[in-house]
């Protein structure tokens, strides 16, 4: 319980802080998805703890396989790289080929 208070916490800050980085200039994009970031980060020992107890873990799932895509997001949209947005999109792109391989 305490652990996706937590969780939901760190989303409210990192919506805090794009809606800060979108009204004014203040700070990096790298900034703001720091939360996100560590979010799944501690998602994944959420998922591994939940898998032993038998508990529900969608939205720590959701967070922990995304955390190369938040990254690249957070680069790319500082403009550290240059990459087409094809290129910066592909780990959503495995995500979903995977969950449609997993369903049917």
């Amino acid at each position: 319980m305490v652990i996706s208070l937590f969780l939901q916490l760190l989303l409210l800050v990192f919506e805090v802080l794009a809606c800060d980085k979108l009204q004014n200039d203040r700070h990096l994009w790298t900034l703001v998805f720091i939360p996100l970031i560590f979010i799944s980060v501690l998602s994944i020992a959420v998922c591994i703890w939940a898998v032993k107890h038998d508990r529900s873990f969608e939205l720590e799932l959701f967070c922990s396989v995304n955390v190369l895509q938040f990254i690249f997001l957070a680069l790319q949209l500082d403009k550290f790289i240059v990459w087409s947005w094809v290129v910066v999109f592909v780990p959503l792109w495995i995500v979903m080929c995977l969950a449609v391989i997993g369903v049917l």
